[in-house]
C-alpha cells in the first residue's frame, strides 16, 4: 500500500509545474476572453446610441432643413435648442464650467494619455439620455461641423476614448458621421489601407487618441476585430 500511495502522489515540483502551465494558459487566453466579452457588451450599446442620434438628426432635418444648412457657429446650448432638443429623451442637461469639472468624468485616451475634457470645452453641454448614456455637445463654433461624443455607459468605467466614449460629428454636408469620416471633405474611408489609417494615424487614430475608433468599428461592419486595440 505504501508503494501504491507513493506512485499516485504528486511531488511539489510537479504541482508547481502544473500551476505554472495553467497560469501561462490563463495569461494567454484571459485577454482574448475579456475582449470578446467587452465587444459583445459594448457593440450593441454603440449601435443603439448611434442609431438614436442618427434618427434624431434625420427627424430634425425634416423640420429644420438638411444638416448642410444648419448653423454650426451656434453655441452648444443654442445648437441643442435649435436642432436637437425635441428629438431625444433627455433626463437632465448639464453645462461644463470653465474649470471643466461640472458634471465631467476624467477620461483617458486609448494610448493611455490623459484627456481632461475630450469635447467638453468651456460651456459645452452634457445630455443625460434616458437609456443611461451621455451625449456631449462641444461649444466649438465653426462653419462646417459640431463635434459630439457618446459615453455609452454613463459614469461607469472604463471611461476610455474608444472603449466606452466615442467621438462623432454633425457636419456639412453629411449629417451625423463618426469622427474621422470625410476628413478633408472627401468620403474616403473604407478600403484596407484607409481602414489601417483609422487605426494608426496620428494623433487621432484608434491606437492613439482613440478619436477614430467609432469610424473603424462602423467600417468594420460594426465589429472591433482582431486589430482593435485592447
Amino acid at each position: 500500500m505504501k508503494n501504491l500511495n507513493r506512485k499516485l502522489a504528486f511531488t511539489l515540483a510537479e504541482v508547481l509545474i502544473t500551476l505554472g502551465i495553467i497560469g501561462i494558459v490563463a495569461a494567454l487566453t484571459l485577454p482574448m476572453f475579456l475582449s470578446n466579452y467587452q465587444e459583445k457588451q459594448f457593440i450593441p450599446k454603440i449601435k443603439k446610441a448611434y442609431s438614436m442620434l442618427a434618427q434624431g438628426v434625420t427627424t430634425s432635418e425634416v423640420t429644420n432643413a438638411a444638416a448642410e444648412h444648419w448653423n454650426y457657429k451656434l453655441s452648444a446650448e443654442n445648437f441643442y435648442n435649435e436642432y436637437l432638443k425635441d428629438y431625444f429623451i433627455v433626463n437632465e442637461k448639464t453645462t461644463v464650467g470653465k474649470a471643466k469639472t461640472d458634471g465631467m468624468i476624467p477620461y483617458i485616451n486609448m494610448n493611455g494619455t490623459t484627456t481632461d475634457a475630450v469635447v467638453a470645452n468651456d460651456n459645452s453641454i452634457i445630455l443625460h439620455i434616458a437609456d443611461g448614456c451621455l451625449v456631449f455637445i462641444s461649444d466649438e463654433q465653426n462653419d462646417k461641423f459640431k463635434t459630439m461624443a457618446i459615453d455609452i455607459n454613463g459614469n461607469k468605467k472604463p471611461n476610455i476614448v474608444g472603449k466606452d466614449l466615442f467621438l462623432l460629428a454633425i457636419q456639412n454636408p453629411y449629417g451625423l458621421t463618426p469622427y474621422g469620416f470625410a476628413n478633408g471633405g472627401k468620403n474616403t474611408f473604407g478600403s484596407k489601407y484607409e481602414m489601417d489609417s483609422l487605426l494608426e494615424s496620428k494623433p487621432d487614430g484608434c491606437r492613439n487618441s482613440g478619436a477614430y475608433c467609432l469610424a473603424y468599428i462602423m467600417y468594420n461592419n460594426w465589429e472591433m476585430g482582431n486589430k482593435y486595440p485592447r
